[in-house]
Parts: structure tokens; C-alpha cells; sequence
């Protein structure tokens, strides 16, 4: 299994963006179990890596890894390359715990008119071999937006040299690259909801609000890219987008490691309040009469509507009707969280 070490090492004019309590540079006192592979950061979203030792995935002639944020069905603000912000700004970088086996860090930014916080939480876990990263995107306009999209992207290339022996295939959550050989593989994968939208070749699309279904499988220089198609947020209304990037040397490993990657804790603060212990495989929440049931789950369930109050709080949920009126709701199980609206 492999695994990665983080470290997030801020300029000067990020430092000066950070609120009080904020910690720079904390690996500095970070002691990576033997066998891990190192792994370097500077940016909260932006990392690379190496698998096996000596063969770096990321970063062979691009920073090409970011996210961005579109409304009103033309706006795009976005983030690309090493620390590049288009439209965005960054509020806060803040180290919540760090140890042996975990490294968790927030990153906040919002839009530069202001509408749209978003926060990410990260958490990495060398025992998962994952990078597991929880975004929370709340409308902060003050006024009902509409077409709000999110996206995530990266450039994977897994062969040295020039790019054009790296191979892209998808799934209904993933978009994955394979080396030449088929001796490596590396993936960014969507938990929760599942994506709108999967390009193989997102170059055209990164940086705009437009994205469209391309390739099932792609053959050059590649680019993941997820799109989530959020339609209509209210004011003050939070959306969460649970993703994982994942790496190995065999497509097994990708899909043992995504499907392990909730279990990767993320860390504490979490905005919807809920201690992260263990994973939850495929709980299902259905909507009926007077509320919602979830199935195939059973433990502490907390419900916050779309507004930020905690509605519901159950320690030891075993299953029945959490009540709910109408209206859009977050559901925040043990490693698992999705938006649900009651009709």
C-alpha cells in the first residue's frame, strides 16, 4: 500500500491571509512511518507525489491540479498551476492535527464578489493511500444563485518523458490514468454525490464554466476533470462534495483504495459536526412521508438544513423515520455525508 506525506508550507502572502491559530510549515516536527512515500506541498490544494520512488506521477512538466466554482450559467472562478487563483481568494490555511499515520488540513477561500465560501477539508492517510478531501461550498451572496457547478481537476502524467504513452479510462465516479506498462495507476475519484459530469480531456473546460461528457477512454495528455452539477442553491444554503485521489500499481489497487478512502477521518472542526470514526459502506437515505430513512446504517446521525441548524441528532440510530419537514437538508453519518432534499 502506498501513501503520502504532506506538508504545507505557505508564502509570505498567504501567511498574511491566515486568521490566528493558523500553523505554518508544521511538518517540520512530522516523523513519517518507514516506507512512506515523501510527498511535498505548497498550497493546500496542490501536491505531488511519487510511485514507486523516484517516478513522480504529478509533476513532469505541469502544476495542473485545482478546482473552481460557476453560477448564473456563465460566472467561473477557478484556481490552476502552483497557487494560481482566478477569481478567488484565500481567507485561511489551517493545520488541524497531524501524527504518524494522519495529516489533516482546512483551506478556506471565497470568491472575489463574495458570493460563494468554499472550504477544504483534507485529510491524508499513508495507511489508505488516499488523499481524501471534503469540500463545503456555501452560498454567501445574501440572494438565491442558480447553475452553480463545482469542479475538481488534475493533469495525471505517469510516464516520463512527454506525455503521450499516458492512458485515461473512466467510471461513473472516476477518472483514472495508466502508465505505459500498466505499472502505475492514479485516479481522482468522486465519493459523494456522484459526478454531472467526467472529461478525460478537461483542458478545454477547466477554466470555463462549460464542461461536457468526452472520451470513455483517452489515449495523450490527459485531463481528469469532475463536474458537479449543484443547480439552485438559496441563501446561506451549503452543499458538500466528499472526493479522494488515489494511486497504485494496479487497477485493484485504485479501486481498493477508493473504496477504503472514507475511512480516512477527516479532521476535527468539521463544519457539520460530526466525529468521523469509521466508514459507512453504501448507506442508502430514501425520502418518505414526514421525513427520510436510511438504510444499511446504523450509529450517530446528525441533520442540519440548509441554513446551518441541527435539526436531528441521534447517537444510535438502528433505523425507522428521522422526521423531517420540507426542505433541503444535509445528512451527516460516521465518514459519510449527502445533501437531501423533502419534498
Amino acid at each position: 500500500m502506498i501513501g503520502f506525506l504532506l506538508a504545507a508550507v505557505l508564502t509570505e502572502e498567504q501567511a498574511g491571509c491566515m486568521g490566528e491559530g493558523s500553523e505554518i510549515a508544521p511538518m517540520a516536527t512530522y516523523s513519517p512511518p518507514a516506507g512512506v512515500i515523501s510527498v511535498t506541498t505548497q498550497d493546500g490544494q496542490i501536491y505531488r507525489f511519487q510511485y514507486p520512488p523516484g517516478t513522480e506521477h504529478y509533476r513532469l512538466g505541469c502544476y495542473c491540479n485545482g478546482w473552481g466554482i460557476g453560477y448564473g450559467s456563465s460566472t467561473y472562478r477557478y484556481t490552476h498551476y502552483d497557487n494560481s487563483l482566478y477569481g478567488v481568494s484565500l481567507v485561511s490555511s489551517t493545520t488541524l492535527e497531524w501524527g504518524p499515520t494522519y495529516y489533516r488540513w482546512r483551506v478556506t477561500y471565497r470568491t472575489n464578489d463574495n458570493y460563494f465560501i468554499v472550504t477544504h477539508n483534507f485529510s491524508y492517510c499513508p495507511t489508505v493511500g488516499a488523499l481524501r478531501v471534503v469540500s463545503v461550498i456555501t452560498n454567501n451572496s445574501g440572494v438565491t444563485q442558480y447553475g452553480v457547478k463545482f469542479k475538481r481537476y488534475i493533469d495525471w502524467d505517469v510516464n516520463p518523458g512527454y506525455f503521450s504513452n499516458n492512458y485515461f479510462y473512466r467510471t461513473s465516479d472516476m477518472c483514472y490514468a495508466a502508465s505505459s506498462g500498466y505499472i502505475r495507476y492514479v485516479g481522482l475519484a468522486a465519493l459523494s454525490p456522484t459526478p454531472s459530469v467526467i472529461e478525460l480531456y478537461g483542458w478545454d473546460h477547466y477554466s470555463t464554466y462549460t464542461s461536457s461528457p468526452d472520451y470513455g477512454y483517452y489515449n495523450g495528455d490527459g485531463y481528469c476533470l469532475l463536474d458537479w452539477s449543484l443547480g439552485t442553491m438559496a441563501a446561506g444554503e451549503t452543499r458538500v462534495i466528499d472526493a479522494c485521489y488515489v494511486a497504485g500499481s494496479s487497477y485493484s489497487d485504485l479501486l481498493a483504495q477508493k473504496s477504503a478512502c472514507n475511512t480516512c477521518i477527516v479532521g476535527s472542526g468539521d463544519e457539520l459536526g460530526v466525529g468521523e470514526a469509521k466508514a459507512v459502506r453504501d448507506p442508502i437515505i430514501r425520502t418518505v412521508s414526514g421525513g427520510i430513512t436510511i438504510d444499511h446504517y446504523e450509529g450517530e446521525v446528525k441533520v442540519f438544513h440548509s441554513d446551518g441548524r441541527l435539526v436531528y441528532e441521534n447517537a444510535h440510530y438502528t433505523g425507522g423515520t428521522v422526521p423531517l419537514k420540507k426542505g433541503l437538508y444535509v445528512v451527516k453519518l460516521q465518514g459519510y455525508s449527502s445533501a437531501v432534499i423533502v419534498k
